[in-house]
């Protein structure tokens, strides 16, 4: 099974015009990709926009963040 990529679930370039749009469409990105991870560790654990997972090398920590327009998620702000 393919690795999730963080470019498979990267939504930089999606605008939102309100933080609760954001945050919804970002609930329904955490839960598609729990499950995806469920699929791979079944033993995959979810602590509200934190999904951690593990194979036999490895622990991967993902977080899903909404971010104002004026923050570059580079570190930088515009």
């Amino acid at each position: 099974m393919k690795r999730p990529s963080v470019n498979d679930w990267e939504r930089l370039n999606k605008v939102y015009q309100t933080l609760a749009e954001c945050e919804e469409a970002l609930a329904l990105d955490a839960d598609i990709f729990e499950i995806y991870l469920k699929q791979r560790d079944p033993d995959t654990k979810r602590h509200g926009k934190v999904i951690l997972s593990h194979d036999a090398s490895y622990l991967y920590g993902y977080e899903f963040s909404c971010l104002r327009d004026t923050v570059d998620p580079r570190g930088g702000s515009r």
